[in-house]
Formats: C-alpha cells, sequence, structure tokens
C-alpha cells in the first residue's frame, strides 16, 4: 500500500504494545521489591500487581476481540482512510 501513497496508521497495534508491557512492567517492578524486602513485606503489593496484571491483560483481551478483531491494515491517503 506504500507503493500507491498510503501511510500506515500503528495506533491499534501500539495501543496492544502499551496494554501488554504495562502489565508485564507493573508485575515486574513488584516482583523486584519483593526480591529486595521479602514476601512479608511486599505482600500487598503483590495482591495489586497481580490485580493489576488481570486487569489490563483482560482489557488486552477485549481490545483484540472486540475493537481489533480482524483488522489487517489500516491506512489513508490524504482525506481518504482506508480499515482492512
Amino acid at each position: 500500500m506504500k507503493s500507491l501513497g498510503f501511510v500506515q496508521s500503528h495506533t491499534l497495534s501500539d495501543i496492544r504494545l502499551a496494554l501488554g508491557y504495562t502489565a508485564v512492567l507493573a508485575v515486574a517492578i513488584v516482583a523486584y521489591y519483593e526480591y529486595r524486602v521479602g514476601f512479608q513485606a511486599a505482600k500487598g503489593w503483590s495482591t495489586l500487581s497481580v490485580g493489576t496484571y488481570f486487569l489490563l491483560n483482560a482489557a488486552l483481551y477485549c481490545w483484540t476481540t472486540y475493537i481489533e478483531r480482524d483488522v489487517i491494515y489500516v491506512g489513508s491517503k490524504g482525506d481518504f482512510k482506508v480499515l482492512l
């Protein structure tokens, strides 16, 4: 499509990546904290991070299932937009 002058939009995949990386980062930070201070001291944060991970992955599932669905390409050429 680039050869036809269309510019691809990466918004859908950027949102998917942001949800996934944020979920992993939230758990990784708390896992490091738990490693440093021990499980008992970080139990509350661990519970919160697992809940955050669950919610972000649920959002990611909903995003890929209901928003992205069968989308193959999103692009535009001037005012003309293409959604395949």
